[in-house]
């Protein structure tokens, strides 16, 4: 029985990235045939509550507390801090023979025989990462620079190179590996996560993400927008009264985010608009099967060519949405139109005024929301677990037995 470590370099809590689910998934399917270890630095990690917020079945799969290594950036001993990087990518990944790293900074090194590399997008570049735009640096010596640079290139290298497959979510997301990387992955999309189904649609729209004038989720850009609808266009085009948006999203402790969210309640008073902060997940399941649409102005009046991190890299959420039947109309950029095929299975909009314009156009032309509907449900069952466990079988063919359905151990063949 092969032995497989995956490794997440950021948090597995329960406000981790999006792309914690398909690693947990990942090491749900691996377990069935190979010994898993999930290798994490969180020393006090709630592994059962984890999966369970997942919805994943990790019983067969262990945990490894592995202590962060801290890294000093702008530092002028680059023997050691480059010995460091080296044991600490050999601490964590020569015990297994596949080693899966995810993360959106440069790998650790990697000195499995198989290592594997998914990034959802590269938050960080050679000088960012070292630390070459800090004051510090610049105080140093030019020949101290001009030496170091050299050693950190060959550990940059060095990092990359020990990974015989990098894996993206998207062209999007492979076209700034390139830029920032200078390396080409291979696109590998993620896996939709079961329980978004369709229900009895209500004259509701939905937007759902964070609340963090941070993260230009630009909530405010949408309450705007609806408040334009409920005030100019219902009576004007004889459109029905009954419409209401829903503005839910995870929501930090700080006082700058819950600051945030009373800006946008003071936004909205007066109107038909309701905010859910931090519901559970089936909460927003059952809100999406219900919801007609779904709305995202993420990294909307932010330049893709200067803030491509400010962008939706993978589109986890509008895939959700489609599951649950709920015709998505998102601001396209980043990854959004390998998503939504406009008019196909969901809208796109540049503008707030195009954004209106086509919602009003699409509730007069009504005939057409059922068409949008059904084809956003057919393009959500490409992320499926089928699709996925067939994508993986792929890639670790000759390495891996993937099972073809879950719970079925090598050997076995299902009925």
């Amino acid at each position: 029985m092969k032995t497989v470590g995956i490794y997440q370099s950021g948090r597995l809590g329960q406000n981790s990235s999006d792309n914690s689910y398909s690693m947990a998934k990942i090491a749900e399917i691996l377990s069935e045939n190979c010994r898993v270890e999930i290798v994490h630095h969180e020393e006090n990690l709630d592994a059962e509550a984890w999966q369970k917020w997942l919805g994943v079945n990790l019983s067969r799969v262990d945990f490894r507390y592995v202590p962060a290594l801290e890294m000093e950036q702008g530092s002028a001993n680059f023997r050691k801090s480059l010995r460091e990087e080296a044991d600490f990518g050999r601490e964590i990944s020569e015990p297994y023979e596949i080693f899966w790293g995810f993360g959106n900074c440069p790998p650790i090194f990697c000195h499995s025989k198989m290592g594997i590399y998914w990034t959802e997008f590269p938050s960080m570049s050679f000088d960012e990462f070292y630390g070459h735009d800090l004051p510090e640096w610049g105080q140093m010596g030019y020949l101290s620079r001009f030496f170091g640079v050299r050693r950190h290139r060959v550990s940059w290298r060095g990092r990359l190179a020990s990974y015989q497959h990098i894996l993206c979510p998207s062209r999007f997301t492979k076209q700034w590996c390139w830029r920032k990387w200078q390396v080409t992955p291979t696109v590998f999309p993620q896996v939709l996560r079961p329980g978004f189904t369709v229900g009895e649609k209500t004259h509701s729209i939905m937007t759902y993400g964070e609340f963090s004038a941070e993260k230009h989720e630009r909530q405010e850009v949408l309450i705007g927008i609806f408040q334009d609808f409920y005030e100019q266009k219902i009576a004007k085009l004889g459109l029905d009264s009954e419409w209401k948006l829903i503005v839910a999203g995870t929501c930090g402790e700080s006082e700058a985010d819950m600051a945030f969210v009373e800006k946008l309640r003071r936004k909205a008073y007066g109107y038909p608009i309701e905010f859910l902060v931090n519901p559970g997940l089936e909460t927003v399941q059952k809100l999406l099967g219900e919801a007609t649409f779904f709305w995202s102005a993420l990294g909307y009046e932010s330049s893709e060519e200067l803030y491509p991190e400010r962008m939706d890299a993978c589109g986890m959420r509008v895939l959700e949405a489609q599951a649950a039947g709920a015709i998505p109309m998102v601001y396209q950029a980043g990854a959004m139109p390998e998503v939504v095929r406009h008019a196909m299975n969901g809208l796109l909009w540049c503008t707030a005024r195009e954004l209106v314009d086509m919602f009003c156009a699409v509730l007069l032309e009504n005939r057409l929301l059922p068409i949008i509907a059904t084809g956003a449900v057919k393009n959500a069952e490409i992320y499926q677990d089928t699709a996925f466990r067939q994508n993986l079988r792929n890639r670790l063919r000759g390495m891996v037995e993937i099972s073809d359905v879950p719970g079925t151990e090598e050997g076995e063949k299902s009925e």
